[in-house]
């Protein structure tokens, strides 16, 4: 592949109105004004490769100039701002594409998906890992987002520990008690709990699990805007059950608030509820002490010192990890390994229907803002360079994988081969629709649970108030007809 010299053909009409050679350098051409591209990520995992390919790009480029930066933990009041004024980057990470392509602030996909990548001679959306550009479309289809990375979910474990104390991974809840139990007896924390952590803690992700665990015989009745026509049901309970069957299909808000309203999803009428902040109390009895204190690098900080024997984390730790434990002292070092979050039981719950799956998807998710169309062409064109296979091995061999690439043909670090035990994709509904307000007084309310000041049943009317409350903020727009 001529990485550095091939460029799209219509991008050269638009931008220089000349010819591009696939086989050798660039003819000159009378280039029309310059287009500045700005690509825009929230964390610094990538940005060494980043960098370097965006300063390859734009000298092979005539007329195109790339830059790109990192601003650290932008949110999505950032990205409304920016986008709302015409000042975003053209390339960003965002959770919200959708939202924003339907507000028409961002790029629709579709049509440059199906069309060839100049730098692979395919379709563009064959050289992605099937499903997931398809589970983060519109509920019409419509992508607006193009993914890196994908990330997964699992509980680490102190393999060395575990070997000590003739313990194995646990494959039931019971039997992770039972091993928690056993360690706490020994002086160490069972299970380091990053309590100050939002939307990547411990319990919100617990939470996801369990939920989608306990309520999979309802979802398929809340699911009403299917996005798959052809979608069967849920069915991975069946022996020859698919746990990726629902990977596709997901709950929007407005069918959430119609599960709420009729109970099923509401934490103070729903009975799941009460089983799902149990098993959160007690894990939370595993934390050792100040985990609500706790942020994510603290809970890593507690593993790598051998603190604490376990934790609940995505896979971007173990390329940390693994990277600390060639440093550390022969002295202090262990074996380490992941295992499934475990399953539940009918002794447990009555409410469980089927084993418990990761919660893993798309890491960063890269959206295209709306501009002038020589600027969308540009942006997508430099898209498809850093993402074809040659450059996306690059990202992962100088960069710091947060998961396994989502380019077909790129080998990912072995760190991540563990996480292949890890099946599945849990259904995303535990927020119910929280707007921010919403997620504060949810959080405090359940801190205040956990720190034993307010009971179980006072803590779930407060969860529902939250939620209803932030859904009656969003109603602007919803008529409470799926068939709308």
């Amino acid at each position: 592949m001529k990485s550095r010299v091939l460029i799209l053909s219509v991008l050269a009409l638009l931008l220089f109105g000349g010819v591009v050679s696939a086989s050798g350098p660039r003819e000159e051409v009378a280039a029309g004004p310059a287009v500045d591209i700005r690509m825009v990520l929230h964390t610094s995992n990538y940005e060494v490769p980043l960098v370097e390919l965006a300063e390859q790009y734009s000298e092979a480029t005539p007329g195109v100039n790339v830059t790109f930066e990192v601003i650290p933990n932008y949110d999505s009041t950032w990205e409304k701002t920016q986008l709302s004024a015409g000042t975003a980057p053209d390339i960003f990470f965002t959770h919200s594409m959708v939202e924003y392509g339907e507000q028409g602030l961002v790029l629709s996909l579709e049509d440059a998906l199906n069309e060839m990548n100049p730098y692979t001679g395919n379709k563009w959306q064959d050289d992605f890992v099937p499903g997931n550009i398809e589970r983060y479309a519109a509920p019409d289809g419509t992508p607006y987002m193009v993914p890196l990375d994908m990330v997964q979910q699992a509980v680490y474990y102190n393999k060395s520990v575990f070997d000590e104390y003739g313990l194995v991974p646990p494959e039931t809840w019971s039997e992770w008690m039972e091993i928690m139990d056993k360690l706490q007896a020994e002086g160490y924390i069972p299970l380091s709990i990053n309590g100050a952590g939002a939307s990547g803690s411990t319990f919100v992700w617990s939470e996801r699990v369990m939920t989608d665990a306990f309520m999979a015989d309802k979802f398929d009745e809340w699911n009403v805007k299917k996005t798959r026509a052809d979608y069967p049901g849920r069915n991975i309970d069946a022996p020859d059950g698919d746990p990726y069957v629902d990977i596709l299909e997901s709950l929007d808000l407005e069918e959430m608030i119609l599960a709420y309203r009729k109970g099923e999803l509401d934490p103070a009428r729903a009975p799941e509820y009460r089983d799902v902040f149990k098993f959160l109390l007690k894990l939370a009895s595993y934390g050792g002490k100040g985990y609500l204190g706790l942020d994510s690098d603290g809970q890593y900080e507690q593993f790598i010192t051998q603190k604490a024997i376990m934790m609940f984390q995505g896979s971007s730790m173990a390329t940390r990890i693994a990277k600390d434990m060639a440093d550390l002292p022969a002295g202090s070092k262990f074996e380490w390994g992941v295992f499934p979050y475990p399953d539940f039981e009918k002794s447990d719950t009555p409410y469980v229907d089927t084993p418990t799956r990761g919660s893993g998807g798309v890491g960063f998710k890269l959206a295209l803002a709306k501009s002038t169309p020589e600027r969308e062409a540009a942006a997508i064109d430099f898209l498809r360079y850093i993402l074809s296979p040659e450059n996306a091995s690059i990202i992962v061999e100088k960069g710091e994988p947060i998961g396994p690439s989502a380019i077909k043909g790129v080998k990912g670090s072995a760190v991540f081969d563990a996480f292949a035990q890890v099946e599945g994709t849990s259904n995303w509904f535990y927020y119910l629709g929280l707007d921010s307000e919403g997620e504060d007084q949810y959080r405090r309310a359940f801190q205040e649970f956990l720190l034993g000041k307010m009971n179980l049943d006072t803590f779930l009317r407060a969860y529902s108030d939250a939620v209803n409350a932030a859904q009656e903020r969003q109603m602007e727009g919803i008529d409470l007809d799926p068939s709308t």
